[in-house]
C-alpha cells in the first residue's frame, strides 16, 4: 500500500513536469487529465464484473503490473503526445486498484473492525502520499522527470512481486 500509493501520488503530482520534459503545454497537461478521467469513469463501469469474474487479488495484481508498465512508458515515451496515450493505463490502473484493494480489505477484515482497517489503509497510504511528495520533489533536483517516472515503475515492480508472493504463499497455505 504505502509504495503504490507512493508511486500513484508521485506520477499525479509530477504530471505536469513530465508533460514539460516531453515539450508539451499546457493544453497537452489538460489532454492528459480528461483522457484519463474518461477511463477511470470507463472502467469503474466494468470494475465490478471484473472483480466477480477474475477475483480480487488477480485484479489488484493486475493494476499494479499495469501501472508499472505504464510508468515505464513514461519514462520511454519522449513526446508529449505518447504520454497522452498512455494515460490511458492510468485511468484502468487506478481504477482497478482502488476497487480492489478497497473491496478487499473490505470484505476480509471483520465488521467490528472495519473502520480501523480502512483507516489503517489511509494511513499507509496518507504516509506514501506524503513520502512521494517530498521525496519526488527533491528527486528532481537531481535527475529528469522521465528518470523519476522510471523508479515510479520500479516502485510498482517491486510492489507487484512483494504482493504476488504473499498471494502465492497464503494460495499455498490454504490448500495444505
Amino acid at each position: 500500500i504505502f509504495l503504490m500509493n507512493a508511486a500513484i501520488v508521485a506520477g499525479v503530482n509530477y504530471m505536469n513536469e513530465l508533460v514539460k520534459f516531453t515539450h508539451g503545454d499546457v493544453a497537452k497537461l489538460g489532454t492528459v487529465w480528461f483522457v484519463t478521467c474518461t477511463f477511470e469513469v470507463l472502467t469503474f463501469f466494468i470494475a465490478a464484473r471484473l472483480l466477480k469474474r477474475i477475483g480480487m487479488i488477480n485484479v489488484y495484481l493486475i493494476s499494479i503490473f499495469v501501472y508499472g508498465f505504464k510508468f515505464i512508458l513514461d519514462f520511454i515515451f519522449k513526446n508529449a503526445n505518447y504520454i497522452i496515450a498512455v494515460q490511458v493505463l492510468e485511468g484502468i490502473a487506478f481504477t482497478l486498484f482502488i476497487t480492489s484493494s478497497l473491496e478487499y480489505l473490505n470484505l476480509k477484515t471483520k465488521a467490528k473492525v472495519r473502520a480501523t482497517a480502512m483507516s489503517m489503509y489511509a494511513a499507509f497510504g496518507g504516509l506514501g502520499a506524503f513520502s512521494a511528495s517530498l521525496t519526488g520533489g527533491m528527486l528532481l533536483n537531481i535527475i529528469n522527470p522521465a528518470q523519476l517516472y522510471g523508479l515510479l515503475g520500479i516502485f510498482c515492480f517491486i510492489s507487484f512481486f512483494g504482493s504476488f508472493m504473499l498471494v502465492s504463499d497464503s494460495r499455498l497455505k490454504s490448500k495444505a
